[in-house]
């Protein structure tokens, strides 16, 4: 397969998966949503999102991707090349199961994948700092215990357990239209379940926040002192 041939299986089954809810998210968002509001354009901002952790014994290797991306003579190509492999990692883990090479990226206890969408105080918040009238950006990832479904009105994640600062423990960068995120937490946050994750613009409660997950299905476990949590956000953005 082609290096981006997962990032593009990824994208077709989460485009698949907006056009699905377009109906309600129309309702969400008019109150009604007859046959010609359907066929009308809008624009899509959806993401793909993998949650997993790792032994902590191999956080050292998250340590080398970390410095590997923030070096001083990177590229843009540098650091797009960086989340291309990443992303495919995790998808290829995910999706098949057939890694055998670890020597770069960690080892994976458990794993988990989720398509969901930026909410509406993150569009806002683009539509701030596109036009100027904002700079905070998104510079923190939260993961906690919430099982919620997502709503357009999320403002906060549920049970927030832990949020990671990105300029120390992960990165944010476009990739052509597309935006990666990517954090780690530590071994040392108590033990908890990540169903749900989240990307804000602070560490303050009153953050605000640019987009919410929510994992379903078999839960994720955190397991004080044994393992490191990794989440990693694409986000699409495209007019449908």
């Amino acid at each position: 397969m082609s290096q981006l041939s997962y990032i593009d299986l990824d994208k077709r089954i989460a485009y698949k998966d907006a056009l699905e809810r377009k109906e309600e998210l129309m309702i969400q968002k008019y109150g009604y949503c007859d046959q010609e509001l359907l066929e009308t354009r809008h624009e899509l901002k959806y993401d793909v999102s993998y949650a997993l952790t790792i032994p902590k014994r191999e956080g050292h290797k998250i340590d080398k991707l970390l410095g590997l991306y923030y070096h001083p003579t990177n590229t843009w190509q540098d650091r797009e090349s960086i989340v291309t492999y990443c992303y495919n990692f995790f998808s290829k883990r995910y999706n098949d199961q057939t890694i055998t090479d670890y020597s770069i990226l960690p080892e994976i206890y458990e794993i988990r994948r989720a398509f969901d969408r930026v909410v509406n105080v993150g569009l806002r918040r683009t539509a701030e700092l596109i036009t100027g009238k904002s700079n905070r950006y998104f510079t923190h990832y939260a993961w906690g215990e919430g099982t919620s479904k997502v709503v357009p009105k999320d403002t906060k994640l549920q049970l927030e357990v832990h949020r990671i600062d990105l300029n120390l423990h992960g990165f944010s960068e476009p990739r052509g239209s597309e935006i990666a995120f990517f954090g780690r937490s530590l071994e040392n946050v108590p033990t908890a379940e990540i169903n749900e994750s989240g990307i804000f613009d602070s560490a303050l409660p009153t953050a605000t926040m640019f987009l919410r997950t929510s994992y379903g299905g078999v839960t994720l476990t955190h397991n004080f002192n044994v393992d490191q949590v990794i989440l990693m956000h694409l986000v699409y953005q495209l007019s449908v």
